[in-house]
């Protein structure tokens, strides 16, 4: 395999498949920018026959009209036909290649698009729940976590392939645009909402304002990835997209250590979307074989992220609501003590005043008599 750069965000792999049985389904499990194949009879000197799939080909000049990346082999015993694969895509990592039945292939794809309706339906119905709560609260810590959730999910369908199948199936270019405005969305958003969520506790504030503008700065970048094209702005938006994952690791920490135990909670969500991270990394790049959380993992990881971030954030609105009441019930107590104490003070004005009204008239009677 050779691998040279090309235009902008375009390194392509050539690989030499091994030999592989004809009229099966070849598919890639990991997302490509363009894929094509390359087949030709290994005793024949004719022209290739070329397959394109990919996340910037449109759907309808696909080899097959899927999400996935999958090449339809042409009929022909194994060793008998010679097949290339050229992989246009800007991470360089190990690709694996999967080999189905074609009912197997078809059952398969049915089965991931049942379990992804249902887990984006259910980040879906979160976005929508902490929207409303955002509107009826007038907290806007939870439009905050909603945008998150958005941008996040936005990723998720990007990496599923299912935006190219069903929201811009003929303008392909969407995807890169979606791809770079949600991560450069989540960083606004999730700096925001940690700097929200820690607010008002022992961390020093000025960390919180650095946060909020650095998660604006970065989506600056995203901005500029757009508008410039460029491949070094996209890499460095992926660095700073870490060490800001970091960075609110830091700040979380650095909150519960100086006796914020209610910033605990949060280490479960951020545990589980670093997680989710990891092992979709690990999948890609080490061809790991998870049985059917291949697929999935990126959505499992969204929704346990977007139930747990709700939970965490409702308990500590809940518990920032406990204490306002507690202070509320104990203002009222001093209220109602400063209250009698001035109304002892009235008393015993008002005794003294009528002892030296009564000690006056009865003065004056003695001198008039």
């Amino acid at each position: 395999a050779t691998q040279a750069p090309t235009s902008f965000m375009k390194p392509v792999l050539w690989l030499r498949l091994p030999p592989i049985e004809g009229g099966t389904v070849l598919e890639i499990p990991q997302m490509v920018d363009r894929a094509t194949l390359f087949e030709r009879p290994s005793t024949s000197r004719g022209e290739w026959t070329e397959q394109l799939t990919g996340d910037t080909v449109s759907l309808s000049q696909r080899a097959m009209p899927t999400a996935e990346m999958a090449f339809e082999l042409a009929p022909g015993t194994a060793g008998t036909i010679d097949r290339y694969l050229r992989l246009e895509q800007p991470s360089s990592v190990a690709f694996s290649i999967d080999v189905w039945k074609p009912a197997d292939f078809a059952h398969s794809t049915e089965r991931r698009l049942i379990v992804q309706i249902l887990l984006f339906g259910f980040c879906a119905a979160m976005i929508v729940f902490n929207f409303v709560v955002a509107l009826v609260t007038r907290e806007r810590i939870f439009a905050y976590n909603a945008a998150t959730i958005s941008c996040t999910m936005v990723i998720a369908i990007y990496l599923t392939g299912q935006a190219g199948v069903y929201l811009w199936p003929q303008d392909q270019g969407w995807n890169y645009t979606a791809l770079v405005l949600a991560m450069g969305g989540l960083s606004l958003f999730a700096t925001r909402f940690i700097s929200a969520f820690l607010a008002g506790g022992p961390i020093n504030p000025r960390l919180l304002t650095f946060n909020r503008w650095f998660g604006a700065a970065q989506f600056a970048v995203s901005v500029l990835v757009l508008i410039l094209m460029s491949h070094s702005l996209y890499a460095g938006l992926l660095l700073v997209g870490l060490f800001s994952m970091g960075y609110q690791l830091f700040l979380v920490f650095t909150s519960i250590f100086k006796g914020d135990r209610q910033a605990i909670p949060l280490l479960i969500p951020l545990s589980i979307l670093i997680a989710g991270i990891t092992v979709r990394w690990a999948r890609t790049a080490l061809s790991l074989d998870l049985g059917w959380a291949n697929y999935h993992i990126m959505e499992i990881a969204l929704a346990l992220e977007a139930i747990t971030f709700s939970l965490v954030l409702a308990g500590r609105i809940r518990f920032f609501a406990a204490r306002a009441s507690e202070a509320e019930h104990e203002l009222d107590r001093h209220r109602l003590e400063a209250a009698e104490r001035f109304s002892n003070l009235q008393d015993h004005e008002r005794s003294r005043m009528a002892g030296d009204l009564h000690d006056s008239i009865g003065h004056s009677l003695a001198m008039a008599v």
